[in-house]
């Protein structure tokens, strides 16, 4: 987990149907942030090439992450944000995939965030 990676899409899954909602969830500057995941449990969010606004530093997230259950889970605690923890669906030296449920719907929405390695 330790690198930088680029979010590569976002799926959502109803009822055993599952589609792609990045480009309806990101705008188009936010689609290419790097999030980079560092050895000492803190984590970035930079802008990368299409910056939403110029004057606006080049981070736009930080925090801390943490590893729980042997690798199955990971927590992401943004600075002035509640913590999330997904389920590590994969982890390979250039993919990830991480999940989390989210009933707040009223019923259970699956969101998979996919990830490339940079």
């Amino acid at each position: 987990i330790s690198k930088s990676w680029l979010q590569t899409d976002l799926l959502a899954t109803v009822s055993g149907q599952t589609e792609s909602v990045f480009d309806d969830e990101y705008d188009v500057c936010d689609q290419d942030n790097i999030y980079s995941f560092n050895s000492n449990g803190t984590f970035t969010v930079t802008e990368n090439t299409n910056k939403c606004d110029p004057n606006y530093p080049d981070e736009v997230a930080s925090g801390t992450w943490t590893i729980l259950e042997d690798g199955k889970k990971i927590t992401i605690d943004p600075v002035d944000e509640e913590p999330q923890t997904l389920d590590i669906e994969e982890l390979t030296a250039t993919s990830m995939r991480a999940s989390l449920t989210d009933n707040s719907l009223g019923i259970p929405v699956k969101i998979t965030f996919v990830y490339a390695a940079k």
